[in-house]
């Protein structure tokens, strides 16, 4: 019995130590700026795109798309759709880490309106689109019987111990074991698609470099001010 589940993506106070582990600084070198400039655009980007629940996946071309440079922008300066796309992008680091520290290989590819992962353990494979600025779609595929509600709660847990909640979870069981439509439709990407996630996360960012010129280093500092009163708050 395998499942399919859609989810709004929430980031809380603990998830910077778990972007940073999971390898947010590799997307900050290849942008040649801090982590903490990252973290304020990722922050600004939550709201940034609503969400089309198009299923169709197509790759993303190596060219900037046209009118990423346009409005509206974010707080700090950053036209939201790029806001968007680095906080896809780092949402997708963390289901990543989280999918491999469970014992899966994962391998991740770009999508013209999202990231997906594709995760396998044996005979299981979870399939992941993340798309807009939060939305989070999981699809599963070779679990038996009741397994699939296990493993789903199993992962949730390990996403909320850092700091990625899943909500307005809705969940529908398909029993296919050979898993639902995302499945088979993130199954028509080209192999040579696939790669590591660390790889294609930190690739195809040179319209979003081009920008970072343009972001308010005061809105950034003040952002991070306030995330240092609101950790002190809560300590």
């Amino acid at each position: 019995m395998s499942q399919y589940i859609r989810a709004r993506a929430e980031l809380t106070a603990e998830a910077e130590g778990s972007l940073l582990a999971a390898g947010l600084g590799a997307i900050a070198d290849a942008l040649g700026v801090a982590v903490s400039c990252l973290l304020a655009i990722i922050a600004t980007g939550r709201e940034a795109e609503p969400y089309r629940p198009s299923l169709e996946p197509v790759l993303l071309a190596a060219r900037p798309r046209a009118g990423t440079g346009g409005r509206p922008v974010s707080p700090i300066g950053i036209p939201q759709g790029m806001a968007a796309d680095l906080r896809r992008r780092a949402l997708a680091l963390m289901v990543a880490s989280t999918l491999q520290e469970a014992g899966y290989r994962v391998s991740a590819a770009l999508l013209q309106n999202g990231v997906a992962l594709r995760a396998y353990r044996g005979d299981q494979l979870l399939t992941v689109a993340v798309r807009g600025a939060n939305q989070l779609e999981m699809d599963m595929a070779g679990f038996q019987d009741f397994q699939c509600f296990q493993e789903l709660d199993r992962l949730v847990t390990m996403l909320e111990r850092r700091g990625l909640r899943l909500a307005q979870r809705q969940a529908v069981v398909h029993g296919r074991r050979r898993g639902g439509d995302l499945v088979a439709c993130l199954g028509r990407l080209p192999a040579e698609s696939w790669r590591q996630p660390a790889e294609v996360l930190a690739a195809g960012l040179d319209a979003l470099r081009s920008q970072l010129g343009h972001v308010d280093r005061k809105e950034v500092a003040r952002w991070l001010a306030l995330r240092r009163q609101s950790a002190r708050e809560r300590s």
